[in-house]
């Protein structure tokens, strides 16, 4: 498994931190911006557009996808505009998914990811 350069442990802690931030906003039915996130990883520091985040994110949304609960990344947003990176859009491309039409892709996945946390709280 490509760490980019960080020891896996740490690399994983990252993700399992990230993860829980993301879930904590799909619960609430919220978005967490970038510069919020990488304040809620303490196992590695990340900016807001560090490339390395991109990657740790993309791991994560690849898997969520994979378990069916769509693209938890949908959360994360830029504090710009409130929407997604071009990088979201390019992983859901990916994929598989049509985010032909960004903007209800986007939506459709905000729901399809509110939807399944709140249906299982104990995940």
């Amino acid at each position: 498994m490509d760490t980019y350069g960080f020891p896996v442990d740490v690399w994983e802690d990252a993700k399992r931190e990230a993860h829980q931030a993301m879930v904590t906003a799909a619960r609430q039915e919220t978005t967490i911006s970038y510069s919020d996130l990488v304040k809620q990883i303490q196992a590695i520091q990340f900016e807001p557009h560090d490339f390395n985040l991109f990657h740790l994110l993309g791991q994560i949304s690849t898997r969520e996808v994979e378990e069916g609960r769509g693209m938890l990344t949908a959360v994360v947003v830029t504090q710009d505009d409130g929407l997604p990176g071009q990088g979201y859009f390019h992983l859901a491309s990916h994929l598989g998914l049509d985010a032909s039409d960004p903007d209800a892709f986007w939506v459709s996945e905000l729901r399809k990811v509110y939807s399944s946390w709140r249906e299982s709280k104990a995940r």
